[in-house]
Parts: structure tokens; C-alpha cells; sequence
């Protein structure tokens, strides 16, 4: 049976590396395994190195690439029993962007606040929203927190600074600068 034997496949564009079906990556030249580390998301990801130049990886990709069938072109690769540490192939389904979010929402999977606390674009800055309906301005620990707070997805206002220049038709949003930030309790 495939799923209790472990196979190794060269990696695309990287003729020194293999993946295996069950979550590795090792390089060939040295004969090891090559480490990995969750990134701010929590996905495991590592380094690939090929002609000087070096790109990281998602660890799941790489298994997907390799392992699962993608007959239908979906773009995105879904944890199927929600850990994102269990990159075995038969963990790894390829899905659309909204079937992941669906997967993540019935998961309970979708708590991004220790994220945005850490992720380097955001690092738990202050957020500052404006609501023009309401004429109201408040000052949020972060983008996750003031997104909950008006009922959307946790990366709705980050996505309005980040895509959105800071304004959407009802918000204007920005991260408070060092020298801004006030103490928050409530929020």
C-alpha cells in the first residue's frame, strides 16, 4: 500500500532536492533531510537552493506538487484534517480559494489574532478605523480584533490598507506609528 511506504520525487526546478509523500524534503547532494519551520502562519516551509539563488517553500505545495492529483486546476492546497503540521499526501487536498475558507470556518481553523501579532507586515500594530457611516473613530490592538469588531473576516481591514490605499466606501484605515499608540483595555 502506497500510503505506509515513503516515496521520494525530484522537485521541479531543483535537481539537488526530493519531496517525499510523507512531508520531507531532503537534499540529495548531502544526503539529509532538510529542516523546516513554520512560518508566520503556521504552515512548515524551508529554503531550496539552486544556481546561488534561493526561494522558500510551503512544505505542503511540495507534497501536493508531487503526490496529489490536481485534475481540475484548483490553486490552493487544504490541510484535510486541519493540522498544518501533517503535510502526509494523504492530508493534502487541492481546493478553491473558498472551499479552503469553508474548510477553515467548519474547522474552527480561522482564529488569525496570534498571527497578526507576529506577522512581520502588521507585528500587532495599532489599527486606527474611521467609520463614515457612524462619523466614529476607533483605535483597534489589531487588524484582526477592529475586523471582528465590525463583523468581517479577521484580514478584512489589512486587506483595505494593504490593497485599498487605507479606504474602502465606508472605512478609512491605518496602523497607529510608534509614537501613536495608546493603552487599549476594552478592545
Amino acid at each position: 500500500m502506497v500510503e505506509n511506504k515513503e516515496i521520494w520525487k525530484s522537485i521541479k526546478k531543483y535537481p539537488n532536492y526530493e519531496v517525499s509523500n510523507w512531508g520531507k524534503v531532503k537534499n540529495i547532494n548531502r544526503g539529509r533531510e532538510v529542516k523546516s519551520s513554520p512560518n508566520t502562519w503556521g504552515y512548515l516551509g524551508l529554503f531550496l537552493y539552486n544556481a546561488g539563488e534561493r526561494k522558500r517553500y510551503s512544505v505542503h505545495r511540495l507534497v501536493a506538487k508531487a503526490f496529489v492529483e490536481n485534475n481540475e486546476g484548483k490553486e490552493e492546497v487544504n490541510h484535510i484534517d486541519g493540522n498544518k503540521m501533517n503535510n502526509h499526501f494523504t492530508n493534502l487536498e487541492w481546493v478553491t480559494r473558498s472551499e479552503n475558507m469553508e474548510h477553515a470556518q467548519k474547522k474552527g481553523l480561522l482564529d488569525m489574532t496570534r498571527a497578526y501579532t507576529v506577522s512581520p507586515k502588521t507585528k500587532g500594530k495599532q489599527i486606527c478605523v474611521y467609520d463614515k457611516e457612524k462619523g466614529i473613530e476607533i483605535i483597534f490592538k489589531n487588524g484582526a480584533t477592529a475586523s471582528r469588531h465590525f463583523g468581517f473576516t479577521e484580514s478584512y481591514f489589512s486587506k483595505i490598507i494593504t490593497f485599498g490605499d487605507g479606504e474602502s466606501e465606508r472605512f478609512k484605515v491605518r496602523y497607529l506609528q510608534e509614537y501613536e499608540r495608546v493603552e487599549i483595555s476594552a478592545i
